[in-house]
């Protein structure tokens, strides 16, 4: 785990809150595959001020959110910091008491077939 400071503040739209459901947001949007309409409300968003959105991220189950900064198309100029020190997640883990296994292999696990026809 590792943090990188921002290059410049910014205000950031929340829209895996559940207030964003008042403006019409929903889940979809963190889901969909259509940057048509994911890149129409960033421009929503930044018209109205907001220089980021904060969302769920599409691939990763749980509670996880990632940060989206709106800018110019392409990598920046001065690019970004490396973390100097990132930490392993396992070390934090156990840093708080908390027990770390592995995954079991794929073969250690039985697959079950859906019964899809259950009458």
């Amino acid at each position: 785990m590792s943090a990188l400071g921002l290059q410049q503040a910014c205000i950031a739209a929340d829209v895996s809150h559940a207030d964003a459901a008042s403006f019409r947001v929903s889940a979809e949007l963190t889901t969909m595959s259509s940057y048509a309409i994911t890149q129409a409300w960033a421009r929503a968003f930044d018209s109205v001020g907001f220089g980021a959105v904060i969302a769920a991220l599409r691939f990763s189950p749980g509670q996880d959110r990632g940060l989206a900064l709106f800018g110019d198309a392409g990598s920046p100029d001065t690019g970004w910091p490396v973390a100097a020190a990132p930490v392993p997640v396992v070390g934090l883990a156990q840093a708080m008491d908390m027990q770390v296994v592995d995954a079991p292999d794929r073969e250690e696990i039985e697959f079950a077939e859906p019964d899809y026809c259950v009458r």
